[in-house]
């Protein structure tokens, strides 16, 4: 393999994709990204076996061909590269050679066939979000969601629709958090539960897009698919409970503060 591109773009792909490499002593092949070089494009790829994610930059391909290094050592090298604006990378005796106009390293590559396949999911059910308000709904929400997975239901984030309207909630059983989300694309999808350790993952690859994402679903994953990105997730096979009987029908007192006057309060209290 042998190919340049520009920095930026392979940082940050590199940079997205380390923090989903998986840190399993047993798998050691999950801490390492796949760069693949074939068709003319670049695919970057990790996974941890429950979350996993493909990027897709330009370069220039002189040579196809695959390859699986450890994520955090080509991460690292990239951040500290401050003048340089095209990388090359190139294999050599099976290890990759990373190379800038002022900087070079060599890092040692692992066998590539034993990096684990992403699964591809064929939807059952899908609808389109831009990026932006989806993170929104999650940023919303998981937050509230248990740590323990004890029970897997509540260790993650239950969404579904009404009519034209996204809803994503999240409880640990002690607190509740429900965000609504008007948006006619939105289709009914049915329901869909998110692990909670996969949504702020999922919050940080897509919350800077405003394009559009295609949510689809089947009955093991959930893939989130842009442009140039595909992110795949496992979902829970459970039932969330029913919060709706607990949310209090009326209320007797109101009261309509500035909300940064809240937050104040709350951070000095």
């Amino acid at each position: 393999m042998k190919i340049e591109c520009a920095k930026e773009k392979i940082k940050y792909a590199v940079s997205k994709a380390e923090r989903i490499t998986g840190k399993n002593l047993t798998l050691p092949i999950l801490s390492c990204i796949l760069i693949e070089a074939k068709d003319n494009t670049v695919t970057i790829k990790a996974t941890n076996l429950d979350l996993g994610v493909e990027f897709t930059i330009p370069a220039k391909i002189e040579e196809e061909g695959v390859v699986a290094i450890p994520g955090n050592t080509l991460s690292s090298f990239l951040n500290n590269l401050y003048t340089d604006k095209n990388v090359l990378l190139e294999t050599k005796d099976l290890n990759l050679h990373v190379s800038t106009a002022q900087n070079k390293t060599t890092i040692k590559a692992y066998n590539h066939e034993d990096f684990p396949s992403l699964p591809t999911v064929i939807p059952e059910r899908s609808f389109t979000i831009t990026g932006r308000e989806l993170t929104r709904c999650f940023k919303a929400v998981w937050y509230s969601a248990a740590i323990s997975s004890m029970k897997p239901e509540l260790s993650s984030v239950y969404m579904y629709t009404e009519d034209d309207v996204l809803v994503c909630v999240a409880t640990d059983s002690f607190r509740l958090a429900e965000k609504k989300l008007k948006n006619k694309k939105v289709k009914d999808f049915g329901s869909l539960l998110v692990p909670v350790k996969n949504i702020s993952e999922i919050i940080k690859v897509f919350e800077e897009s405003s394009e559009e994402i295609e949510v689809s679903v089947d009955k093991n994953q959930a893939s989130f698919s842009s442009e140039g990105i595909y992110m795949v997730s496992r979902v829970i096979d459970g039932t969330f409970p029913d919060y709706k009987q607990i949310l209090p029908k009326e209320s007797k007192t109101e009261v309509v503060v500035l909300k940064q006057d809240l937050i104040n309060i709350l951070k000095l209290s």
